[in-house]
C-alpha cells in the first residue's frame, strides 16, 4: 500500500476532463497527489492545469501512446474513468454500440499500455450494468454479472498490475449529460421516457464517487470488487419529478407513444436501461475503504446540483 505513510502518489486519470473526472482530479490534488489528466484539447488542458494537475494528450484507445505517458509521469496508480462517460441517466443521445466499444477498446489499451511499467495499481470504474435486471433485487459484489462490461473488468482483474473494480450506481450531478437533458425538459415541458415505474435505480452524486475512487487508489484493495452508490436506491420517476419540481416546473410527462412509434422517440439503450431493476448492496466499500456518501439519497444530491444551476444558467438560447 503506498500510501501508507501518507506519500504522495503519481496518479494518472483518463477522461480527466470530464464532470467525474474534474472532480476526481480536485480531490486527488487536494489530497496531496500529482495529477497527470488524460484531455483531447487545450480548454481541458487549461481545466486541469488550473486544478492542479498535468494535462497529457493522448488517444485513450491507443496503448503505445498510453504507454509512453504512463512512464513519462513515473505513474504509481492509474484512475480509468473513460467507462464512465455513458453512465448517467439514460437518454436517446446515448449509443449503446458506441459505448461498447469504449469498453472493450479502452480497456484493451489499457492492460497493454500498464504491461512492463513502474505502475503498482488500477483502480478501474466500471457500473451496475454488469449485474442485468434483477427485479429490484438487492444485490452485493458476489451477485452473478455478465456482459461486455464484466469481460472489461476481469481482463483488467487479471492482468499484470494489481487492481480494484468499483461499480458504480447511475452518476448525477450538475454538469452531466443525464442531468442537463432532465432539468432542460422540465424547463421547456417536453416529455420524458421514464421506463417502469416500478424499477429501480441506484443512484450515485459525483463526488461520492470521486470520494470512492480517491480512497481506492490509496489504500489500493488488490482483486477486490466494491458497489458504489448512495443508499436509498428509488424510481426513475421520482429523480426526475424531484429535479423538475425544485426547478419551480412540473414534472414532465412520462414518454408515451404506441410501441411501434417508441424507436423514433427514444434508444434502445435508454428502453433497456430504464426497464432494468436493481439495488446494490454498498457495506463492503464502507468497511473495507472507509467511505460513507455525503448524499445518502438522490435528494440533497439534486439539492447540490440545482445550487450549480442557479448559479450558471441550465437552458442556453440556441
Amino acid at each position: 500500500m503506498l500510501n501508507a505513510n501518507n506519500a504522495s502518489l503519481n496518479i494518472f486519470v483518463t477522461a480527466a476532463t470530464s464532470p467525474l473526472g474534474n472532480e476526481t482530479v480536485r480531490q486527488l490534488v487536494a489530497r496531496g497527489h500529482h495529477v497527470t489528466g488524460l484531455t483531447d484539447g487545450s480548454e481541458g488542458a487549461t481545466l486541469l492545469r488550473q486544478g492542479g494537475a498535468l494535462p497529457a494528450y493522448s488517444d485513450p484507445f491507443r496503448a503505445g501512446e498510453l504507454r509512453s505517458i504512463i512512464k513519462m509521469a513515473n505513474t504509481d496508480v492509474v484512475v480509468h474513468l473513460l467507462n464512465q462517460e455513458g453512465n448517467c441517466f439514460p437518454h436517446k443521445g446515448l449509443d449503446a454500440a458506441a459505448q461498447a466499444r469504449i469498453v472493450t477498446d479502452s480497456t484493451a489499451a489499457l492492460a497493454e499500455a500498464v504491461r512492463d511499467t513502474a505502475v503498482k495499481f488500477i483502480v478501474y470504474v466500471s457500473d451496475a450494468s454488469v449485474y442485468g435486471d434483477r427485479h429490484g433485487e438487492w444485490v452485493d459484489e458476489d451477485a452473478p454479472a455478465s456482459g461486455v462490461a464484466r469481460q472489461a473488468e476481469e481482463k483488467i482483474l487479471s492482468g499484470s498490475v494489481p487492481s480494484c473494480v468499483l461499480r458504480a450506481g447511475t452518476v448525477y450531478g450538475a454538469r452531466d449529460p443525464g442531468m442537463q437533458m432532465l432539468g432542460e425538459a422540465a424547463q421547456r415541458g417536453r416529455s420524458v421516457y421514464l421506463g417502469d415505474a416500478h424499477a429501480y435505480r441506484s443512484w450515485v452524486y459525483e463526488a461520492d464517487l470521486a470520494t470512492a475512487i480517491v480512497r481506492a487508489a490509496e489504500t489500493q484493495p488488490a482483486g477486490q470488487v466494491f458497489n458504489i452508490a448512495d443508499d436509498t436506491p428509488t424510481h426513475a420517476r421520482d429523480f426526475v419529478a424531484y429535479v423538475a419540481t425544485n426547478l419551480g416546473m412540473p414534472a414532465p410527462a412520462p414518454l408515451t407513444a404506441p410501441a411501434f412509434a417508441l424507436p423514433l422517440l427514444t434508444s434502445q439503450a435508454q428502453r433497456d436501461a430504464l426497464n432494468t431493476s436493481v439495488r446494490l448492496k454498498t457495506d463492503k466499500a464502507k468497511q473495507a475503504l472507509g467511505w460513507m456518501p455525503r448524499y445518502p439519497s438522490f435528494r440533497p444530491g439534486i439539492d447540490q446540483a440545482l445550487m450549480v444551476w442557479r448559479a450558471e444558467p441550465l437552458v442556453r438560447e440556441k
